[in-house]
């Protein structure tokens, strides 16, 4: 390689571990950033004087990084957790709510054909005020549910009001992430590849590092008001049964 811009693509595949169900390759679109750090540890031969005799390479370690933008739950449960993807989701009835003009009894309509689940609370739309929730028989600001009917005084006015709730649908998928023993969870191989490199004034592909195994340290989710949610995880590689740990490859040779 003599000049490399960008960057190109990580693929990651289960090699081993605790392998997820369903156990699928993994690409991650809509990279920000993939770094491999290597580093080894030296250790020097010190004597009388205040220079080594010398200095010998001891521990290595490889870690890395890689920032995403595109999220997928098979992607955090192939490379992190291990676990089985269900059908189905259950989830919150997000901001605004479902707004619906209060009665006797309201039944609100839930998103997707779902079903019901438990109650998020009840608020004034024009003044964002919560009504209080009761056992039964409500006075005015309170009100009563059960199994996804509301019910309120007669005597409350007839106005907008904004309903939160949990529910669920058949569509979608959920990962379920449980309490394991230490030791539990998936090795993966990487694959980083550049394909934009500058050999002799021509434009060639597949310049890259090719990891043998890993596994994850850290992964994060940071929701910003004004941003894209742009997820990453850490991971630190080791050599495999075949004392493999890693491949620098390039498409051009000198």
């Amino acid at each position: 390689m003599e000049v490399q811009f960008g960057i190109g693509g990580a693929m990651a595949v289960s090699v081993g571990g605790n392998k997820a169900t369903p156990d699928v390759p993994i690409q991650l679109f809509a990279i920000q950033e993939a770094t491999a750090d290597i580093s080894q540890k030296l250790v020097a031969l010190m004597g009388q004087f205040k220079g080594p005799d010398d200095v010998a390479p001891s521990d290595m370690k490889i870690t890395g990084k890689c920032g995403f933008g595109h999220l997928d739950v098979n992607t955090y449960n192939a490379l992190m957790f291990g676990e089985t993807i269900t059908t189905g989701l259950t989830v919150s009835v997000p901001i605004p709510g479902i707004q619906t003009t209060i009665g006797a009894t309201v039944t609100p309509t839930v998103p997707n054909t779902g079903t019901w689940i438990k109650d998020g609370g009840v608020f004034y739309s024009a003044t964002g005020q919560p009504l209080k929730r009761v056992a039964s028989s409500p006075s005015t600001g309170q009100y009563a549910v059960s199994t996804g009917t509301y019910t309120f005084n007669t005597a409350e006015p007839a106005v907008a009001a904004q309903f939160y709730f949990v529910y669920t649908e058949a569509a979608g998928q959920t990962l379920t992430v449980t309490n394991r023993l230490q030791g539990y969870g998936p090795v993966f191989e990487l694959y980083l590849s550049m394909p934009y490199s500058q050999f002799q004034g021509l434009t060639t592909n597949q310049n890259g590092l090719h990891i043998y195994q890993a596994r994850f340290s850290k992964t994060s989710f940071p929701l910003k008001r004004d941003a894209y949610v742009l997820s990453d995880f850490e991971f630190e590689a080791y050599p495999n049964a075949a004392g493999n740990w890693f491949d620098f490859f390039e498409a051009d040779s000198f």
